[in-house]
C-alpha cells in the first residue's frame, strides 16, 4: 500500500501499452515502456544486467521481449511475469 508522506520505493517495474519492450543493446537490458497517445513519447530505461533495480519485471499483453534479455534477466534473478490476456499470467524465473 503506498503511504503519502513517505517515501514509497517498490522494486517492481510494469510495463504496458503499446511498444513496450525488453531487450538487449550493446549487452544492457533495455526496458520501453508503452507510447503515451497524447505526446508520443516512450519512457526508456538503460541497465547492466547486474546492475538493475528491479526485483520482478512485469510485462503487459502488448509487450515484446528478446531471448537474449530473458537469459541474461533469469540469470541475474529477475523474475518476470508476461501476460498474454486477462487471465493468464505465463511466469519466468
Amino acid at each position: 500500500m503506498t503511504q503519502q508522506g513517505q517515501q514509497n520505493h517498490y522494486d517492481i517495474k510494469y510495463l504496458h501499452g503499446y511498444g513496450s519492450q525488453i531487450s538487449v543493446k550493446n549487452q544492457r537490458i533495455v526496458l520501453k515502456n508503452g507510447i503515451d497517445v497524447f505526446s508520443e513519447e516512450q519512457e526508456t530505461e538503460e541497465f547492466v544486467p547486474t546492475g538493475i533495480p528491479y526485483s520482478r519485471i512485469i510485462l503487459g499483453k502488448d509487450g515484446y521481449i528478446s531471448n537474449k534479455a530473458i537469459h541474461l534477466l533469469t540469470g541475474n534473478h529477475v523474475f518476470m511475469i508476461c501476460i498474454f490476456k486477462q487471465t493468464l499470467l505465463f511466469d519466468l524465473c
